[in-house]
């Protein structure tokens, strides 16, 4: 069970994360699994396989123990990243999960709304009639497990060909050459031959011959009726030599599903009308730094066959442009990028969508506009609908937008300006959580949260914001020193605050001799 020292008791409302139910994420590489992707992943076991088979993808012990948490009122630390983003006064990823689990009802009217849930609301299931409350229940209630996800997310492996400031060897094979660096961001002082070869075997833990088996039997069960969004991430997916065959995988088994059993994505048209075409989604986030050939056989033996069973959905992984970009996400050449997402963009394939997954960070901030209006120009130049999906980079802490000063809202200020005179004139997204209408509110919260200097109270695990300033110089001076960039060359508009933070860093090291 949770220790309740580390967790925080809460009203229902502000703990409860449906997520926790109906989003598993699996690593294949690692044998790990989790729900959402914010938390960490649960290494499963040999012992884990024996005892609850395709239990182990959804309702383990640890699993169960949590979602009885959140029905306490109770905030445990596997979830902090969403709680420290939203006492920033952010749009955490927990939202818009504002509902009971499925097939959980409140027995009073029907609704799944718990706006006003409390430990006395009976809740009903719809499919067994089962009657329960949140006061009652027991580790053993059936409302703790899940059987319906309704959607899901694939790494395959951590195989990428970039180096991003904010990533680690976890999900960057490129990462694993430079263990030292990305322990210093991730805050470990003491780094030495040790901790490198506990990392490496941490990523490279032999995982149970079962694992992958295990997984198509369960996803080829009850979930593959329920789970209308698969989303397939890294690492880099389009590079990775083991995606050819877990494509063809996934389209032969929703083939073996009859169309009219087969899941909804679960989004409306633009009257609104629930979209019941029996096509799910799938989607694939990716660096776009895609070599042609690879590029070549994506777009020509791949989307084909996935579009007659799917919708399909790239989400290039971009938040801002040029010389920027290219320094912090190292690897990555802007110009293959743009060749990339323009061969995609002009594609007249049905059921095929195109749109950015934005890993917004305080690197990002002041071309936050400039972005905007290149995604802006697809949609205009192409005709198509251009996806903006929210992501903000918390970890590692001193990318998070939050750190920064309240003399960098203005550049928000303009992005939300830019995104006020457009957001109705863009052709219709279907999911409500790509629009740009919800990308202006989104941002929106974040421009509030640099105004108000919020960054100055949230619980930093660095310590002080201070702290977490004497990180971020500490970090990119090391990463200039590494990989040849400069910082203050590529963005010459932080030039105050990064003086500020080496500042910061040369009174502790003088502090540190004069103790």
């Amino acid at each position: 069970m949770s220790d309740d020292k580390n967790t925080k008791q809460m009203k229902i409302t502000d703990s409860l994360c449906t997520a926790r139910w109906g989003y598993p994420l699996v690593d294949f590489s690692k044998g790990e699994v989790r729900t959402c992707c914010r938390t960490r992943g649960e290494r499963v076991t040999s012992e884990q396989i024996d005892r609850l088979g395709t239990d182990i993808f959804l309702n383990t012990d640890f699993q169960l123990e949590r979602r009885k948490e959140m029905l306490e009122g109770k905030r445990h630390p596997a979830c902090e990243t969403c709680w420290i983003i939203e006492e920033a006064g952010v749009q955490s990823p927990r939202f818009p999960n504002e509902n009971i689990p499925y097939p959980w009802t409140k027995a009073e009217d029907g609704s799944r709304d718990f706006s006003n849930l409390n430990e006395n609301t009976v809740l009903r299931n719809i499919h067994t009639g089962e009657l329960i409350t949140p006061a009652t229940l027991t580790e053993s209630s059936s409302i703790l497990r899940s059987e319906h996800p309704y959607m899901l997310e694939i790494n395959l492996s951590n195989t990428c060909d970039l180096k991003c400031s904010y990533c680690s060897p976890y999900f960057s094979s490129k990462w694993e050459k430079e263990f030292e660096l990305w322990a210093l961001g991730a805050g470990i002082e003491k780094f030495d031959q040790n901790v490198e070869t506990f990392i490496k075997n941490d990523i490279r833990k032999e995982v149970d011959e079962r694992f992958m088996d295990t997984f198509w039997e369960w996803f080829n069960g009850k979930p593959i009726l329920t789970l209308g969004r698969v989303g397939i991430i890294g690492g880099e997916p389009l590079i990775n030599p083991k995606m050819p065959e877990f494509l063809d995988k996934l389209i032969e088994s929703y083939s073996k599903i009859p169309l009219e059993k087969r899941p909804h994505s679960g989004y409306s048209d633009k009257n609104g009308v629930y979209r019941r075409d029996h096509k799910p989604l799938i989607w694939f986030v990716t660096n776009l730094n895609t070599p042609t050939k690879v590029m070549d056989r994506f777009i020509n033996e791949h989307l084909p066959k996935l579009t007659e069973i799917f919708h399909v959905e790239i989400h290039a992984s971009l938040e801002s442009v040029g010389k920027r970009i290219e320094y912090t996400r190292d690897g990555l050449s802007w110009e293959k990028y743009k060749e990339n997402v323009e061969r995609l963009c002009a594609l007249k394939l049905e059921n095929f969508n195109f749109g950015f997954q934005i890993a917004l960070n305080c690197l990002s901030m002041t071309t936050l506009t400039e972005f905007l209006k290149y995604a802006k120009y697809l949609h205009d130049h192409y005709e198509r609908p251009i996806i903006l999906k929210h992501n903000l980079v918390s970890h590692p802490e001193f990318h998070h937008p939050a750190i920064l000063p309240p003399q960098f809202a203005h550049y928000l200020e303009d992005a939300l300006n830019f995104l006020d005179s457009v957001k109705d004139k863009m052709i219709h997204i279907e999911d409500p959580w790509g629009t740009w209408s919800a990308y202006h509110d989104y941002i929106s919260t974040i421009y509030k949260s640099i105004k108000e200097e919020q960054g100055k109270t949230l619980p930093w695990k660095t310590g002080t914001l201070e702290d977490v300033h004497v990180l971020f110089f500490r970090f990119f001076n090391e990463y200039d020193r590494k990989r040849g960039t400069n910082f203050l060359k590529t963005f010459p508009e932080y030039a105050s605050f990064f003086r500020n933070c080496r500042k910061l860093h040369a009174e502790r090291i003088l502090a540190g001799a004069m103790a």
